[in-house]
């Protein structure tokens, strides 16, 4: 017979960990990682290819390269900020930056589909502006000074629950295109 403990001591162990104010890399563990390359440039550097990337497919509009160029420019302003490792990489930002990149690829994928309308190119164009917005508020962190990870939580959940929301309405607008009753086309 299974404990019932082992099924509270695992998610336990996990939520425990979320929201630490002390950063793992000042632990006594992570001197030997110190010649590792730095996790920032290495973010930013793939920021930065997703971005170039986007802008050389032949089907981007000015639009997804404009939101393609800022998306990049967020991940590089919260990377070279002062803000503690606990809070710049913190599964919840981590979470939200992938959503962000989903949208934009997302957007970028649907300019090519046949069944597009122009209040089709308004909504896609709008979900990047709400995933740009959720990231303004979330940079607005990198002004206050000495921030922890528990002080910033409410405004990191509310940048993950804005690109999620973005996530999801793209999601649900490409299956709407894929459908192939849409506009009977």
């Amino acid at each position: 017979m299974r404990n019932p403990l082992l099924y509270l001591a695992l998610p336990l162990a996990l939520l425990s960990s979320c929201g630490a104010d002390t950063s793992p890399a000042n632990s006594p563990a992570a001197a030997p990682a110190a010649a590792a390359p730095a996790p920032a440039s290495a973010a930013v550097a793939a920021a930065q290819a997703l971005a170039d990337s986007l802008v050389a497919l032949p089907t981007a509009e000015p639009a997804d390269k404009a939101a393609a160029r800022r998306y990049a420019q967020f991940v590089a302003t919260w990377q070279d900020s002062d803000l503690d490792a606990s809070v710049k990489e913190h599964p919840v930002v981590r979470s939200g930056w992938a959503r962000y990149r989903y949208v934009l690829r997302t957007v970028a994928r649907s300019r090519g589909l046949p069944r597009v309308q122009p209040e089709d190119v308004a909504t896609w164009n709008g979900l990047a502006g709400r995933c740009e917005t959720v990231a303004t508020m979330l940079l607005a962190l990198t002004q206050e000074p000495n921030v922890t990870a528990t002080q910033a939580l409410p405004t990191l959940l509310g940048f993950e629950g804005g690109t999620g929301q973005a996530r999801f309405a793209a999601e649900r607008h490409m299956k709407y295109l894929l459908h192939p009753q849409t506009r009977n086309q």
